[in-house]
């Protein structure tokens, strides 16, 4: 958002000012991004912010083709180099696939989403089309990504050292969490603002509600802040990674169903991992599991 590092003990108005920047879009977003069940009230911000999320949107864009796909690229090249044939091309083909289906999301959004909400800021009409359309077909599109862990844990290269594996296993799941918030700021912040607006409802300020928003910003507990997983929450984990499923993680630790599911919202709040195949990947990356026991 062109807010630059080193801004010392400037209050987040006068660093937002300097970089011009809405304090309310950057709350929002930061809301959304610290506290996944957040849905900001989008009556205070308005169409210079929805501007300001495209062309957030559009330099995310940019970092996933010029810098997080190339190195992703190259690290699974250099960790296939220790599999046979055939579990190279099943790597390679499966990344490539997945790589196309990232860039098509993208291609879409830059070809007809961001043009689209473009003309809505200027007041123009467009027939025929509506963000509600984009929310309808949109999808997460880090399921995909969830695909390719589970391929890339089953095929892990057999080693004593495994750093190829694990550099592979580190790009992946940054780039699930960083894909995982640009879904976030689509669902939670671009559709409903340009719903609000395709409404003509934005007779309200920038400004008037977010004296509001930040008085109903939830807090986190200090072991959310630290993702500090319990003994038992670790016990949960590894259970997952190894397959388990609710009933039989609760009759292992001799616990209820619902306790189980309890446990599992806790580590997905601290964690901000929502699939099997990022706990699989926490739990090999934090030595919680061998990952030659993964079937």
């Amino acid at each position: 958002m062109g807010i630059r590092l080193g801004f010392g003990k400037r209050s987040v108005e006068e660093v937002c000012e300097e970089s011009g920047v809405s304090p309310n879009l950057l709350v929002a977003m930061c809301n959304i991004i610290a506290e996944r069940d957040t849905t900001p009230d989008v009556r205070s911000l308005g169409k210079e912010e929805l501007r300001a999320i495209v062309d957030y949107l559009r330099l995310s864009h940019i970092n996933y083709t010029d810098h997080y796909f190339p190195t992703l690229h190259s690290h699974i090249h250099t960790m296939a180099a220790g599999l046979s044939e055939k579990q190279q091309q099943t790597i390679n083909s499966f990344y490539d696939v997945y790589e196309a289906s990232v860039m098509n999301h993208f291609h879409h959004e830059e070809q007809v989403v961001f043009p689209y909400i473009n003309s809505l800021v200027e007041g123009e009409k467009v027939e025929n089309y509506s963000i509600g359309e984009f929310a309808k077909t949109h999808s997460d599109i880090d399921e995909r990504l969830a695909d390719l862990l589970n391929i890339i844990v089953k095929y892990l290269p057999d080693s004593d050292e495994d750093m190829a594996s694990h550099t592979v296993l580190r790009d992946i799941f940054h780039i699930e969490e960083e894909l995982d918030k640009h879904t976030l700021i689509e669902n939670c912040l671009l559709v409903p603002l340009a719903e609000h607006i395709e409404r003509g409802e934005v007779e309200v300020s920038a400004e008037s509600g977010k004296e509001d928003y930040l008085a109903n910003k939830a807090e986190t507990t200090d072991d959310e802040r630290t993702g500090e997983l319990s003994a038992r929450e670790k016990d949960i984990v590894i259970a997952v990674a190894g397959g388990a499923t609710n009933k039989e993680i609760a009759d292992r630790l001799n616990i209820s169903i619902h306790t189980v599911v309890t446990h599992r919202k806790n580590i997905t709040r601290k964690l901000n991992i929502h699939s099997t195949a990022g706990l699989t990947i926490y739990a090999i990356v934090n030595k919680l599991i061998d990952i030659h026991t993964i079937q």
